[in-house]
């Protein structure tokens, strides 16, 4: 008898570990399924539109209307292929697209209206970021800003500093830091150095790092919601000797938000097309994540379907973005961005584009619910004003904008992050002064935020 109820013990433990195992393993299946799909629905999907695409894009049209039509269809096209961040590139040479106190106008747009304005407006109502892309200290394709020199960081810092006042999502860098061909000067146009008299590569980035670290405080200060990132060489070694201190970077904080190395390679790489160039490269940048800084890739739209002796992978294949953002998925990768927005609509790149969009699928923001704009009603109290609203139905939350002369800018002063407020105080303002409110609701889908229409705007004196 006792042999016997041990054996139907055993039997008992036997199914119910059984079980627990069936159990436990659809567990961890269903855990790294939904991760997965999340990871896909949560990636940062870019695409960098440089200076030079803004002529082929008609973003340097003469009419404020005509930008605003021809930025439409940019952006129509790039919500088409999944994009939902736009990185613009408002520094190229020492210059802004935008209306400067202090830096020349880009030859590539016009004075007439403010290109950034239109650009951020026009991105958020489609749920859209837009981070604002800078070559820190190219001058023109001979200088550079001598890095070494403390008013280049202070130059810098201006142009962040006007950038800043926008309703940008984040602050991206180019990889240009010592890269000049001829040489480079101080801020007075000076020539402190000529080629070949570079300082070591130690004290190059020492150079570099005194100006990242200023503007990520700089940023910080400013709107701590705000990314910070660089976009740095897809080779390290190169890195390493141009100023770009990765390993930094990487493993502590202060410097940036992210990183977004241009892996522009294919996986059919050299002469001979048997070099895996591009997934060596991630699992390299990946390694040296010892602090676990949210990681990007520059992926190579330009070279698709384009024969390249040395890399013919991009002539091959028509499947080299597709694959390139499953293995960015698989290692754990935050996202990626297309180089350029004009090979958008280039005819030799629509089959790998093709080929992305499918494998994009359901995660585009294809279901964009319609937000109302809000009814506003402000009124003055002691030193304050009352802002008051009807609830948007789907929304998950409210920004609020103020200006503070009758005809000054609006800027974001807070962000109502529940749909069901409908009510806001803002507080501390000087007796007597007139203030100008307006608001709008947002949605959050896909990790991103989808704008609904500014309400009417509302002035105050206040008591």
């Amino acid at each position: 008898m006792k042999t016997k109820g041990r054996v139907e013990m055993l039997k008992r433990i036997g199914i119910f570990v059984i079980l627990l195992l069936l159990f436990l393993g659809q567990t961890v299946f269903s855990f790294y399924g939904e991760g997965t799909a999340f990871a896909a629905e949560k990636e940062l999907r870019g695409i960098w539109v440089s200076v030079f695409d803004f002529p082929k894009l008609g973003l340097n049209a003469s009419s404020e209307s005509g930008f605003v039509k021809n930025a439409q269809k940019f952006l129509d096209k790039a919500e088409e292929n999944g994009v939902n961040t736009v990185f613009l590139h408002v520094r190229a040479f020492d210059d802004a697209i935008y209306p400067s106190k202090v830096f020349r106008r880009n030859q590539y747009v016009s004075s007439a209206y403010d290109p950034l304005k239109l650009m951020v407006r026009e991105a958020h109502k489609r749920g859209m970021e837009l981070h604002a892309w800078m070559n820190p200290y190219r001058l023109d394709y001979e200088y550079y800003l001598d890095p070494a020199k403390a008013s280049s960081t202070e130059r810098v810092k201006t142009a962040v500093s006007e950038v800043m006042a926008y309703d940008i999502d984040g602050i991206h860098f180019d990889d240009y830091f010592y890269n000049a061909k001829t040489g480079y000067k101080d801020v007075s146009g000076a020539i402190t150095i000529q080629g070949g008299q570079e300082p070591s590569a130690e004290r190059k980035k020492s150079y570099v790092n005194t100006m990242v670290r200023a503007v990520y405080r700089e940023v910080k200060s400013k709107k701590a919601s705000v990314d910070f990132g660089i976009s740095p060489q897809g080779t390290t070694e190169n890195c390493r000797l141009s100023g770009a201190d990765i390993d930094t970077w990487m493993s502590q904080k202060g410097y940036v938000d992210y990183l977004m190395p241009q892996i522009y390679w294919s996986n059919q790489y050299g002469s001979a097309g048997n070099r895996t160039m591009f997934s060596d490269r991630v699992r390299e940048w990946s390694s040296l994540n010892s602090g676990k800084v949210t990681l990007y890739a520059g992926l190579a739209l330009y070279r698709t379907g384009t024969a390249i002796s040395d890399d013919p992978g991009w002539k091959k294949k028509s499947t080299n973005l597709k694959e390139q953002v499953q293995i960015l998925r698989n290692s754990g990768w935050a996202g990626y961005t297309l180089f350029s927005a004009q090979d958008l609509a280039r005819d030799t790149a629509q089959a790998e584009l093709s080929g992305l969009r499918t494998l994009l699928g359901s995660v585009q923001n294809t279901a964009k619910p319609k937000l109302a704009a809000p009814k506003l009603s402000v009124s003055a109290g002691k030193k304050r004003a009352v802002l008051k609203w009807n609830k948007i139905a789907g929304a998950s939350g409210y920004q609020i904008y103020r200006a503070d002369k009758a005809k000054g800018s609006f800027k974001r002063i807070s962000t109502v992050k529940k749909g069901a407020t409908t009510k806001y105080i803002n507080a501390k303002l000087k007796k007597g002064k007139k203030y100008t409110f307006r608001i709008r609701a947002y949605r959050s889908q896909n990790g991103k935020k989808l704008y609904g229409g500014y309400s009417s705007r509302i002035t105050v004196k206040i008591k």
